[in-house]
């Protein structure tokens, strides 16, 4: 099984510049609609495609706006993942720790038990 190494510095690192995205995409949705000719501007033989323009443009700002929350979803998702990694490092580790004091213990008062037998593992 391969080996998985997670830095959730990085992850933490990685949501914070996603976030500057997100201005990006705002100030896309805001040139688009400065951006956005008058009907009347279209003249007489622009009329059609205006009609098919307005409605596009308009679902265009609608994914733009959309696409701020999502950006902030998956940063938030980055930051999670790295407290969950940590959580689970930090979890282990003192699992591990419990584990190894308990069996140093044992081993400890095996050892010192006289009434015992010698162990036949030398010290």
């Amino acid at each position: 099984m391969p080996s998985i190494q997670v830095d959730p510095e990085s992850l933490r690192t990685t949501a914070q510049q996603l976030r500057l995205a997100i201005d990006y995409a705002d100030k896309a949705s805001e040139y688009s609609t400065e951006a956005d000719p008058d009907q009347w501007m279209w003249g007489l033989a622009g009329i059609p495609m205006s009609m098919i323009y307005f409605p596009l443009a308009d679902g265009w700002r609608d994914l733009l706006s959309k696409t701020g929350q999502a950006i902030e979803g998956v940063a938030v998702r980055l930051e999670d993942t790295g407290g969950g990694y940590e959580e689970i490092d930090s979890t282990i580790s003192s699992e591990f720790a419990e584990l190894l004091t308990g069996i140093e213990g044992a081993v400890g008062e095996y050892v010192r038990d006289t009434t015992q037998d010698q162990p036949m593992v030398q010290q």
